[in-house]
């Protein structure tokens, strides 16, 4: 659903309403804006796919285009996505597959999308990755593996980008965190990751 922010917000509330609804896979579970190409990209819970939807034909003034020009195959269960606009890529988090796929964001996108037929790079992350974040200073992709004992593996985005895969096939670096963390966010002004440990019946919520 497609709403306009211009006109709902904390101060106008008179455009409070879906201006345009978009037809994507099964399942859709989280998007993800490349802000470059002004490309939104939809992970599809249940089709193990990503919608690639041009966001100049399909926004809050202009709904003429809303349907995907282009999918990507990805690993089954993809529940998270994240755009590196310094590499062009973008990292999708496959919860049910245990993997990260990477894909070249630069040739798919809603301008180019020859790139989009091609097979992802995919590295391995067996517990169960649930959420992601890149630091775009350090190069670096950091995800939340929900399985637990929960913890959160460091991905070289330098040596496995849209344009390399030289690092992808390497076993990513963790850090163990509380229980179940299924969210993470990265704060590039004070160099610090943040981590939603999930509440449940064996331990109180946290954040690491």
């Amino acid at each position: 659903d497609i709403i306009n922010a211009s006109k709902c917000n904390a101060t106008i509330r008179s455009g409070c309403r879906v201006v345009a609804t978009i037809r994507v896979g099964s399942a859709p579970l989280a998007a993800a804006v490349d802000e470059r190409t002004d490309t939104v990209y939809v992970t599809n819970g249940n089709d193990g796919t990503v919608s690639v939807l041009n966001g100049a034909r399909c926004n809050a003034r202009v709904t003429r285009g809303c349907r995907p020009v282009a999918t990507v195959k990805v690993g089954t269960g993809p529940v998270a996505a994240v755009v590196n606009p310094v590499t062009r890529t973008l990292y999708v988090a496959n919860v049910a597959a245990g993997s990260v796929s990477v894909i070249d964001a630069a040739r798919c996108n809603a301008k180019i999308t020859r790139g989009c037929r091609r097979p992802a790079r995919t590295v391995t992350d067996k517990a169960s990755p649930s959420w992601l974040d890149v630091d775009s200073a350090t190069d670096t992709v950091y995800v939340a593996n929900s399985v637990t004992p929960g913890t959160v593996s460091v991905i070289d985005g330098a040596a496995c980008n849209g344009h390399t895969g030289r690092g992808c096939g390497r076993v990513p670096a963790t850090v163990t965190v509380g229980a179940s963390p299924f969210a993470l966010a990265v704060d590039r002004a004070s160099d610090t990751v943040y981590v939603a440990n999930f509440v449940n019946e064996f331990n109180g919520g946290s954040v690491s």
